[in-house]
């Protein structure tokens, strides 16, 4: 049997959204945060993680995120709170995909 752990993470705990390239190097973009640029390039390797103009670029998608995550953050009294889960294994790599 693997041991396991779980990670509860509130929104409100969320200070960042980390971008992480495929060469490794992480762009953190802290929140709340109402101006994330059209064009973003790795800081590492120069590759273009999104553009916003171009088909099926994932800009829109984080930046409604990012939005989401800051308006819950703004959420004052509410009855519940919100955030995710993380099930963490003993032997789970912190290595690349």
């Amino acid at each position: 049997m693997t041991p396991r752990s779980v990670i509860a993470i509130d929104f409100k705990e969320i200070k960042a959204v980390e971008i992480r390239c495929k060469c490794g190097a992480v762009i953190s973009l802290p929140l709340p945060n109402t101006d994330l640029s059209e064009h973003l390039a790795c800081m590492g390797c120069n590759n273009t993680l999104w553009f916003a103009k171009a088909d099926g670029s994932p800009h829109g998608k984080v930046h409604a995120l990012m939005r989401a995550i800051g308006i819950w953050q703004q959420v004052e009294n509410a009855p519940f709170t919100l955030g995710f889960s993380l099930e963490v294994s003993a032997h789970a790599s912190g290595g690349k995909d």
